[in-house]
């Protein structure tokens, strides 16, 4: 069987006040890796101020001034879910020390939110990179609707940060993403990114930037190793996503996200059909469960599936 590698990367916001007013926050970002460089056990990383960990994740500062977990390559969608619960206990770790012994008339918080309410506009990734052998062109068809359609059991749950008014989605981030793939991921973020980068010989990065940080282990379990499966399905030659294609895979996503009953048909490219997003899911999962024996699969799909 083989085995699918993949990893999370959680940027995290981090708040703090001193009194009445709002500390710096370059400082106290500072202040915290500082701390895990002297507190934890690592290595730097040897290309910025980041280091990496005992258990092999990495954190560092990320473009924007935000602190960054990633975790180390995982072979399973169970060892995933350990390290991102693993660099949520790190952050609470490290920020209570600070809290206690640096800074202790600034008070500080870290949360892994998504999104910004405030009105900046600034919202946190929760990125999945998955290894694969197809050519990055072969991708979208496949990925696409799955991406897009996830968020019925994937999605963070929150309130559109655009809108006037209190507006529940399914997903605060579907509000961010503004093309359906993007060649970078700081900026028109798209539903994924072909992150192709010469890491490892012979293979490509898939690289998501819908995803969402989430509270659910069953949901991130459900997340990581669904998503592995259609990789999976995809680079066998199953085009798991040839008879489901989206008509507008943006508008699509903005519909998800906004359908609170999950009824909402979304427009796919035949013409004479629609579908909703549970439609599409139960496709997909149609379509491992009858390949989850095949040498191609991982031992643990047939679990995914269940």
């Amino acid at each position: 069987m083989a085995d699918r590698l993949l990893g999370v990367e959680t940027e995290y916001a981090i708040s703090s006040t001193q009194g009445l007013e709002a500390a710096d926050h370059r400082v106290i970002v500072r202040h915290l890796l500082d701390l895990a460089h002297t507190t934890l056990r690592n290595l730097q990383d040897g290309s910025s101020s980041g280091l990496f960990m005992e258990n092999a994740a990495r954190l560092y500062l990320d473009c924007g001034m935000h602190l960054e977990y990633s975790t180390p390559e995982c072979a399973n969608p169970w060892d995933a879910v350990r390290y991102v619960e693993a660099g949520h206990q790190t952050m609470l770790n490290l920020i209570q020390k600070m809290t206690r012994e640096r800074t202790p008339e600034i008070q500080s918080a870290c949360y892994r939110v998504n999104v910004d309410y405030s009105g900046t506009g600034a919202t946190w990734g929760c990125h999945e990179s998955y290894l694969h052998r197809m050519h990055p062109a072969a991708l979208p068809p496949d990925l696409i609707p799955f991406l897009v359609s996830r968020m019925v059991f994937a999605g963070a749950g929150g309130f559109d940060p655009f809108s006037a008014g209190l507006k529940f989605t399914l997903s605060p981030r579907a509000a961010h993403i503004e093309r359906a793939i993007s060649s970078d991921s700081t900026s028109e973020r798209g539903i994924f990114h072909a992150k192709n980068e010469p890491l490892c010989a012979g293979y490509n990065r898939l690289h998501v930037l819908c995803g969402e940080s989430l509270c659910s282990q069953l949901a991130m379990f459900v997340k990581f190793g669904a998503t592995c499966l259609v990789v999976a399905l995809a680079e066998a030659g199953v085009a798991p996503g040839g008879a489901v294609q989206l008509d507008s895979p943006l508008a699509a996503l903005r519909t998800v996200a906004a359908d609170l009953t999950l009824k909402r048909p979304l427009k796919v490219k035949d013409p004479s059909r629609r579908m909703t997003a549970f439609e599409i899911q139960r496709h997909y999962l149609a379509m491992a469960e009858s390949h989850s024996r095949e040498s191609f699969m991982p031992l643990w799909a047939p679990e995914v599936c269940k």
